[in-house]
């Protein structure tokens, strides 16, 4: 059985796009579906689809990736439409993973924060 882990208990951590695009070295986690990612994304961030943040396939998906991709001891930060619940469940998700939530960001306003937007590549 899914939850909707976005009401999980956790202190949310929010960093400004102008402050995380320019890191060339950052580790982002775009959440949004596979045809919006396509349409515009930020340069070298990673994709995994949490539109459905309520699916079980989705939430391993998103475990595995950061199993596979992610290093736990740097920051994270994460993109989804608005900045609210398939960034939430992300960080949910990585934290049962064994992720320092200290180390878990979403990005303020997500796809719609006007830095974000002028920083996508196709």
């Amino acid at each position: 059985m899914t939850t909707n882990r976005a009401e999980e208990g956790i202190d949310w951590q929010y960093a400004k796009a102008a402050d995380v695009i320019p890191k060339k070295d950052a580790q982002i986690v775009d959440v949004r579906d596979d045809d919006t990612y396509a349409g515009g994304h930020l340069e070298n961030s990673l994709q995994i689809n949490l539109k459905e943040f309520e699916s079980a396939d989705a939430q391993t998906a998103m475990y595995e990736l950061a199993a596979e991709k992610l290093n736990k001891d740097e920051p994270v930060y994460f993109l989804c439409y608005s900045g609210n619940k398939c960034a939430k469940t992300a960080i949910s998700v990585l934290k049962d993973a064994g992720f320092d939530e200290k180390n878990l960001f979403i990005i303020e306003n997500g796809a719609k924060d006007g830095d974000v937007q002028t920083a996508f590549v196709k």
